[in-house]
């Protein structure tokens, strides 16, 4: 940090001084933002309102897997999405987990009115530990939370091995 003097006033004001790889940005930024006033395309937009909406958030759900002795267990987060909305298909050793999203706001005041409409569609592909017996498997949700129980197919289960010593 540096001081320096304001001609105009005794008082001291303390100024920042950036790390002199981002000037060019800053400058960069400076640039545009002059030729194009109001942020119309600004090479680094830092306020995307579609990144920080929580729907965007929940189009890839999270994930939880649990391999079992003789199931392999997923939980997916979805919270807001209808089961109809939901298609779950399994292979011998994958799992795709399938939805649509919708989010509608609306606020109304004297002399405001906000009607915001989000939608979007997600796909999540797991790569699952075992094989499995895919038209086994049951699906339940409660509270946005989906769980998936597929059972593992005879020859994928887990068998425990003795030692013998010669």
């Amino acid at each position: 940090m540096t001081e320096r003097k304001d001609t105009k006033s005794s008082e001291k004001a303390v100024t920042e001084q950036r790390p002199a790889m981002m000037r060019p940005f800053e400058e960069m930024e400076r640039w545009y933002e002059n030729l194009f006033p109001r942020g119309w395309l600004r090479p680094f937009p830092t306020d995307w309102p579609s990144l920080r909406s929580a729907s965007f958030v929940h189009r890839i759900p999270a994930v939880d897997m649990l391999d079992r002795e003789n199931d392999v267990i997923v939980r997916a987060e979805v919270p807001g999405v209808r089961k109809e909305d939901l298609k779950i298909s399994v292979s011998d050793s994958t799992l795709t987990i399938k939805g649509h999203t919708e989010h509608e706001e609306e606020e109304k005041r004297e002399d405001y009115y906000c009607h915001e409409l989000s939608y979007g569609d997600f796909s999540r592909t797991l790569e699952l530990p075992a094989e499995v017996d895919g038209s086994k498997a049951e699906a339940k949700m409660k509270d946005g939370m989906l769980e998936i129980q597929i059972p593992k197919l005879e020859h994928a289960k887990r068998r425990e091995v003795s030692v013998e010593i010669h």
